[in-house]
């Protein structure tokens, strides 16, 4: 993981994804329920409108036709046309006692006049009751009505504000002239007090009558009956007034801004209407504290769930956490990781195998550090990946030789442990200078280095890196020699040789048993060019093919060309002198032998055959 990138912790996410699907599966239980339940509360609430209205109407309707049939027996027995045999009637009983033996048996009478028509206008024939006096008021309460009452129609007025009382009036016509003229008519004063009764309930419903031109009539506050407002603009009062159904249940906004539920009913030959609402808040107030008690429980349970989550998340990330820290240690190389089983289900044994696989990676790095002290490390790694194959490749690499002058001599003075020891401080000085130019030791040869450069992959200057190991080897075998001289420890010169051309590069052997090498011309030239170094007195010599793709980076000095047994054409070599850039570096051959301690050679003296047989030298060239 980058340092850059974002974590989040697995027992975050855990805690957010069960906390998400319990919330919205609660959340979404809670709203479903409750808008379920504030559906079955509306249908409910509406039936209960539905069903007081139409009660209301009922009882209203009777109530009024009943006083209607009892008012029209007191006119009569007030008119005198009407013979009344209740009790305390009598012979000599008069029609103002049979009168008003009437009103108190109905208590809720307060008034009753017959009104006439004389000349186009109502006068007040006679009365009778607590409100005898009081007929011009009901008449005027009755206003320009009192003609549709002549007109043969039954008018029923709210005449409290000039009572000064919930008083209804009911006019209604009395004596016929014809089918559609009154002569006389009835003003009934009746009292509220039993609408008001009826109309009144203890639930939140709100129940009035009102009249077909909105006027209210009756309500369960007696200051609104006594104010008498027109509600004729009020949306429901309004639809009732249309007069297009009877019976309706609606929904409405008041004229203060609130949302009512309702139901209308028009009786009483559409004259009247009775109306009962509520207000769809307060209807559904339970609703809305239900789901606020829903909402809290869901907000507990969330709660109580990501308490558990937390310490179930612990108990599931704390050893995902220690296995990550392990990996991260191992990917670091540190193979001594144990990470020990907490539980006993798929991550005790993922830490189980975990433990597993550490011991087999500690065993295959014991292995490769193991391989890679007698391979070239990179080389190891190809090896166990499986990349090389037995067999090989061709590759262009450059070759180096390198070997110890008079080792036999030397090694004759020593005892074996001696030599060991004094071959493995040696050897460690020179392979370290291979390794920090990227080169390959391919083997040892005794006290020989063979090493190679290209292989197994190129650097794009494989022949400037051999020579500058080279020279890193004259350097570090000064440092080697400080110090040292005499026969336990004596002074040590070597000779080196580089040649850059094409080899085979592959494992090498059967399949039991294989050496990843390279061979061919190229390093058998490299290998003579190296012994040429003893009659040359040079430490470090090249051939024509590696100087050709160096020469502007390193001082050289030519040698004579020689021939090479199973090379045809004469070979130019070169002393390497020391790097251009390196103005520490030697000016000449003599510069570099006296560094060495060898004398100067004239090679004309030189038998080569006596000398090696691998070479000869051209005279005269």
């Amino acid at each position: 993981m980058n340092k850059g990138s974002f974590f989040i912790s697995i027992g975050l996410k855990l805690m957010g994804i069960v906390s998400l699907i319990l919330g919205i599966s609660l959340g979404g239980l809670t709203l479903l329920s409750t808008w379920f339940f504030s559906n079955d509360i509306e249908r409910t609430i509406r039936a209960n409108t539905l069903d007081r209205v139409e009660l209301l109407s009922d009882k209203i309707g009777s109530d009024l036709t009943n006083d209607i049939n009892t008012g029209t027996l007191i006119a009569a027995t007030m008119d005198g046309g009407f013979a009344y045999g209740g009790a305390g009637a009598g012979a000599g009983t008069t029609g103002t006692a049979m009168t008003e033996e009437l009103l108190a048996k109905n208590q809720n009478f307060k008034g009753i006049w017959i009104i006439g028509m004389d000349q186009a206008l109502p006068t007040i024939k006679t009365g009778s009751g607590e409100l005898e006096d009081s007929g011009d008021k009901a008449l005027a309460a009755l206003g320009s009505r009192t003609t549709t009452v002549f007109a043969g129609e039954t008018v029923i007025t709210n005449a409290s504000p000039e009572f000064g009382e919930p008083i209804l009036d009911i006019a209604f016509p009395y004596a016929m002239k014809s089918e559609t003229e009154a002569d006389t008519i009835v003003i009934l004063a009746v009292s509220m007090d039993s609408f008001t009764s009826a109309l009144s309930a203890r639930e939140l419903y709100t129940n009035y009558l009102v009249d077909s031109n909105g006027t209210l009539l009756v309500h369960p506050d007696t200051t609104l009956t006594l104010a008498r407002p027109s509600w004729a603009n009020e949306e429901i009062v309004r639809d009732s007034m249309k007069g297009e159904v009877k019976l309706k249940q609606m929904q409405f906004t008041s004229g203060d801004g609130k949302l009512y539920i309702g139901s209308y009913q028009r009786f009483f030959n559409d004259s009247l209407a009775v109306i009962s609402a509520i207000p769809t808040a307060d209807a559904l107030a339970n609703v809305f504290v239900l789901q606020k008690r829903n909402m809290l429980i869901t907000a507990m349970i969330l709660c109580l769930s990501l308490f558990v989550l937390f310490f179930f998340s612990k108990s599931l990330t704390s050893p995902i956490s220690r296995l990550m820290h392990g990996a991260v240690a191992i990917g670091k190389g540190d193979f001594s990781v144990q990470i020990p089983p907490t539980t006993s289900d798929e991550i005790g044994r993922l830490s189980a195998t975990f433990n597993e696989m550490t011991l087999g990676l500690a065993e295959r790095d014991k292995i490769k550090s193991a391989f890679g002290k007698f391979v070239n490390k990179e080389v190891a790694e190809r090896a166990m990946r499986g990349d090389i194959a037995l067999g090989g490749e061709s590759r262009t690499a450059a070759i180096f030789f390198s070997d110890i002058r008079s080792f036999t001599a030397i090694s004759e003075k020593l005892s074996p442990h001696e030599v060991v020891e004094f071959l493995n401080d040696y050897m460690t000085r020179m392979v370290a200078c291979v390794d920090r130019t990227n080169g390959v030791v391919d083997k040892f040869i005794g006290d020989a280095i063979m090493a190679i450069w290209g292989v197994p992959y190129s650097r794009g200057n494989d022949t400037e890196n051999a020579i500058n190991a080279a020279l890193m080897m004259r350097e570090a075998l000064a440092e080697f020699n400080k110090g040292r001289g005499g026969d336990r420890a004596p002074i040590i010169r070597i000779g080196s040789g580089i040649n850059t051309g094409e080899v085979i590069a592959g494992q090498i052997g059967s399949m039991e048993r294989m050496e990843y090498t390279c061979i061919g011309d190229a390093v058998n030239l490299a290998s003579r060019i190296e012994s040429l170094n003893k009659i040359f007195k040079t430490d470090i010599l090249i051939s024509e093919h590696s100087y050709a793709l160096v020469k502007n980076i390193f001082r050289f000095e030519p040698m004579k060309k020689i021939h090479v047994k199973g090379k045809e054409e004469p070979q130019q070599i070169y002393a390497v002198l020391g790097r251009i850039d390196d103005r520490s570096g030697f000016a000449s051959i003599g510069e570099l032998r006296s560094f060495l301690g060898l004398e100067s050679v004239a090679l004309d003296s030189v038998d080569p055959d006596a000398q090696e047989e691998k070479y000869e030298i051209i005279e005269g060239v």
